[in-house]
């Protein structure tokens, strides 16, 4: 795994357990990297929100065309699972 999808996953976690009051330290040690190397990635913690909408973004694009192109099912079955497209990893994501 490269290292900012590492950090990236890291938030995730940490945004699941404190929400908007997490921390840069607190995606730092979930990824087990120092914050100098996080702040080399990302320049602020606004920055790692934005990278972290495209990532989720990304994987729901590729749900959703593994979806469309999956002939076993119709088109009503298509539209049910494209309605609640999320990825896995954000699903114990509360706001």
């Amino acid at each position: 795994m490269e290292l900012k999808e590492k950090i990236l996953n890291a938030a995730i976690t940490a945004f699941g357990e404190k929400g908007l009051k997490l921390t840069m330290d607190d995606v730092a040690k979930g990824a087990r990297i120092s914050k100098k190397t996080l702040y080399n990635v990302f320049w602020d913690k606004e920055d790692l929100f934005f990278a972290l909408t495209d990532y989720y973004f990304t994987e729901m694009k590729a749900q959703e065309r593994a979806i469309m192109e999956d002939e076993t099912l119709d088109t009503l079955e298509k539209l049910r699972r494209l309605i609640v497209v999320q990825p896995e990893r954000y699903r114990d994501v509360g706001l």
